[in-house]
């Protein structure tokens, strides 16, 4: 691509789930703290499968501590404001859920009423590493963009594409869209 082609682009909305942290200053916050947040697995008994050196016998690993997002963060999930049914939101990958609050928590931060997004320009990109157990099917890559149409009333243009190239694809410098709403997780 040509640099003549390209467009200035602005970051006016964030929104982020890390281990830690829960938005873009908590995150800041834990940054300038230096405060590790590497925590023991819980999820499962990780005593079970744990060995130092990943053990000699198949099924084992050598970890039992990671980074991982505060439970209740995952539990709290409000369907209904997204127009979703109970029944619907607990068959969600917990991803897709967390991809719809962080998508509405950066248009927020952008300063942008919901009413006013509505309808505009805005090219969806979703970018999720994997999907897990019994909702690989509820996460795929349709799902996962074309579901944000639905509770923000828009008819964006959507793209499926990996965690990171989701950020580097053309239509972040060229002239398709007025605005790009650019999500992505990592489990």
């Amino acid at each position: 691509m040509s640099r003549e082609n390209e467009k200035d682009i602005a970051i006016i909305g964030m929104s982020c789930r890390v281990a830690g942290a829960n938005s873009p200053s908590d995150l800041w916050d834990l940054l300038a703290s230096s405060r590790d947040v590497q925590s023991k697995i819980t999820r499962f008994n990780s005593e079970g499968f744990y060995h130092p050196d990943g053990g000699p016998r198949k099924g084992l690993t050598n970890v039992n501590k990671a980074y991982m997002l505060d439970d209740n963060i995952i539990d709290k999930f409000d369907n209904a404001f997204f127009y979703i049914t109970p029944l619907e939101a607990v068959a969600m990958d917990p991803q897709q859920r967390m991809l719809l609050e962080i998508a509405y928590e950066a248009i927020e931060n952008a300063g942008i009423p919901l009413d006013d997004f509505a309808g505009t320009d805005t090219a969806v990109f979703a970018g999720v590493y994997t999907s897990h157990g019994q909702h690989k099917k509820t996460l795929t890559a349709c799902i996962r963009n074309g579901r944000l149409r639905i509770p923000y009333d828009r008819r964006p243009r959507s793209r499926c594409h990996s965690s990171i190239p989701c950020y580097w694809h053309p239509n972040l410098h060229g002239s398709q869209s007025n605005q790009l709403l650019l999500r992505s997780i990592w489990s």
